[in-house]
Formats: C-alpha cells, sequence, structure tokens
C-alpha cells in the first residue's frame, strides 16, 4: 500500500500557495483494508491456510499499536440509526484463533493505522488547530470490517486525548452493493490468497493454474467495470451529493467540520472512480484505496463581486496519494494550473447546471430512467 502522497500539498507556485489559498474541509472516502476471503466455497482447501486475524506480533511496534488501539476503542462509539436502534460493532478481533469469512486482517490494520498516521502529517493545520468532535464525522457501511477500518484509520488521525474525548460515528447511509456469481468468488479466493503469498486454491478436482488465475482475475475485473460503467452515476452520486453540500456549508459558515471520513467496500469506491472519470481499468481497486476531496478557499477572492457563496472556493481531487483533479470529466478550462476546480462546478455537473437545489432532483430523474 502506498502511502506517501500529495495530499495537503499544492503544486502551484509558492507565492499563489501561500497567499492565496487556505484548506478548509477534507473528505476522505476509503475501502476497507486488507481481509480474509469473503466468501465460503465449498470442498476448496481454505481451511490449510490462516490470514492472520489477530493482534499477536513479535514486532514490538505493532504490538506496542495494537495495545494502544485497543485501549483507545474504548472510547469510540458506534451508532446505527436504522429503526432507531443502537449495534454493538466489534472494532478489535474477536476472540479466536483463525479467521471469519470477510474479517480485516492483522494486516488490514496495520494498512489504516499507516493511513491515518500519513493524513495526521499531511493535513496537520486541520488537526493540530484543535480538532473536536463537531469538526469531525464519520461514516461507515454497516459490515464489520469497514468499521475496524475507520476506527483503525482515526487511531492513526488523531491523538489519545481527543479520542479519549468519544467520536461517535454512524452507518445509517453508506451502502454498497456486492457483485454476485461464482467468477467473483473464485477471483476472491484467488486475489486474498495472492495477497498473502500463500499457494493457489485448490479442489477435488485438482489445484488453480497460474494462467487460469489470471484469467478469472482479468474476466473478475471486467466484470467489475462493467456491471458499474451503466449505473455509476445512480451509484455514487449520493455520496457526491453529499460530499458537495458540506462544501456549501463550509462555504456559508454553516458547518464546523474539518474533517470527514468515509469508510466502505470496493464496490463503494469504484463507482465513484467510474463517474469522475479516473477509474484506473486495469487493476482491481487495491485495499485501503483512499479517494480525497479537499476544499480550499482563495482568501485573497474580491468577496465584492461574488454571486453566492461558493466564489472563492475550490475543490481537489487526488486517489491513492495522487492529484487527479485534471482528468475529471466536468472541470475543463475552469481548472487552475491543473490541480484546483471550482466548487460550482461540481455543483453545475450534479444537477446538469440548475444549481445546488436541483441536485436531488437530477438523482431522482437517474433512478427513474435506469
Amino acid at each position: 500500500m502506498r502511502t506517501a502522497g500529495a495530499e495537503g500539498l499544492l503544486n502551484l507556485e509558492s507565492h499563489l500557495d501561500k497567499q492565496r489559498f487556505r484548506l478548509e474541509m477534507t473528505q476522505v472516502l476509503i475501502r476497507h483494508g486488507d481481509r480474509s476471503p469473503a466468501v465460503y466455497i465449498p470442498h476448496m482447501d481454505n481451511g490449510n491456510y490462516d490470514f492472520d486475524c489477530t493482534f499477536k506480533s513479535s514486532d514490538y511496534n505493532n504490538k506496542k499499536m495494537f495495545e494502544e488501539y485497543s485501549q483507545s476503542t474504548r472510547h469510540i462509539i458506534p451508532r446505527e440509526f436504522v429503526r432507531n436502534a443502537r449495534t454493538n460493532f466489534h472494532l478489535v478481533p474477536t476472540p479466536g484463533s483463525r479467521c471469519r469469512i470477510g474479517q480485516l486482517t492483522q494486516r488490514g490494520f496495520l494498512q489504516h493505522f499507516a493511513l491515518g498516521k500519513h493524513m495526521r502529517t499531511a493535513y496537520k493545520t486541520l488537526i493540530d488547530s484543535g480538532i473536536k468532535t463537531s469538526n469531525l464525522h464519520v461514516r461507515s457501511t454497516q459490515v464489520t470490517r469497514c468499521v475496524q477500518s475507520a476506527a483503525a484509520f482515526l487511531y492513526g488521525l488523531l491523538t489519545k486525548d481527543v479520542i479519549m474525548n468519544g467520536v461517535c460515528f454512524d452507518s445509517s447511509q453508506l451502502t454498497h452493493t456486492a457483485p454476485k456469481g461464482s467468477g467473483f468468488s473464485l477471483a476472491d479466493a484467488i486475489y486474498t490468497r495472492y495477497c498473502h503469498n500463500l499457494p493457489l486454491p485448490c479442489g477435488p478436482g485438482g489445484c488453480v493454474t497460474p494462467s487460469l488465475a489470471a484469467r478469472a482475475m482479468d474476466s473478475a475485473l471486467w466484470a467489475l467495470a462493467q456491471n458499474y460503467t451503466g449505473i455509476a452515476d445512480v451509484a455514487s452520486n449520493p455520496m457526491l451529493i453529499q460530499m458537495a453540500k458540506r462544501m456549501i456549508d463550509k462555504t456559508q459558515q454553516k458547518s464546523a467540520l474539518k474533517f470527514v471520513l468515509y469508510s466502505g467496500h470496493d464496490t463503494t469506491v469504484t463507482p465513484l472512480l467510474i463517474n469522475l472519470g479516473v477509474h484506473d481499468e486495469t487493476r482491481w481497486t487495491p485495499y485501503a484505496t483512499r479517494v480525497v476531496f479537499e476544499l480550499w478557499r482563495d482568501i485573497l477572492a474580491d468577496t465584492s463581486e461574488q454571486k453566492d457563496s461558493a466564489d472563492g472556493f475550490y475543490f481537489r481531487v487526488l486517489v491513492n496519494g495522487e492529484v487527479v483533479t485534471n482528468k475529471m470529466k466536468f472541470c475543463g478550462d475552469s481548472l487552475l494550473e491543473d490541480e484546483l476546480c471550482p466548487v460550482r462546478e461540481l455543483i453545475s455537473w450534479l444537477s446538469d447546471g440548475k444549481g445546488l437545489e436541483e441536485m436531488d432532483k437530477k438523482y431522482m430523474s437517474l433512478c427513474s430512467t435506469t
């Protein structure tokens, strides 16, 4: 996993960067970390291998992090608002010697510890300016590995004092649709084995060969992209609309938020990347992938000529540390030095040019025609 990146650093001329632009808010979408196979395939030799879903480690630094994380998560409060019932998620591995289906592995926890720490360094000005629970919002799917990934990310991002004050996040809105079919099941079994340097799967009829493994992975990758290409806007617009509304609330000084975290699956991240036009079709969306939306304010903008609150505000998008704003399909000539896109361009794209109030209506029209 690549943790280094350009988050928090504008690649503009130095005098423009320091004098004109100030980071106001960051929104991050992550894919959960490394996991055990998500599907049980009968008669496969899965029982012969373990993917290590415990916190047992001979590495001193890792052991220390696991101990501190376990202590800190006692003060993180997951809330679930469906049916107004509170759900208890396990933020640490459940007791047991072996991984359950689709469980976050030790490696998955470490990936998000590292990613959270990278983000703390990248957004030092936001985090160190006195972040409180009112400045932070976390949203996850209801799947335990996503909730655990979000908690691990927070451990890396925040100081112990902030976590001890109590952090709440909900799992009421962020959803995903998992692809079905035996092809995906086989690809999942191959993918998880490959990531852990384990032998390819075997069954009563023999073992998967390297050539068959390559074909299965290519087929699943193609099928995933095909499944979402036609409905990427339907699948991802709700999240993009939510992000856009948070930006507008910030421009209107209606929000104290500084950092927003969304935790989901490849089936959460991939449609969004396809919709924006920045998806890499040659590879599966990696574990612990991050998509970052930064909100920047031009503090030297002439406010007397502003037509609305979004004037003078720009956003920047990064995927796994790489700036992709210039690759998106809707910013065009409005881009500022290939890095910053006016917030109004995002609103216009999501509403077909009709403005903030029409974004939800456009989405509903997509649902009625899909």
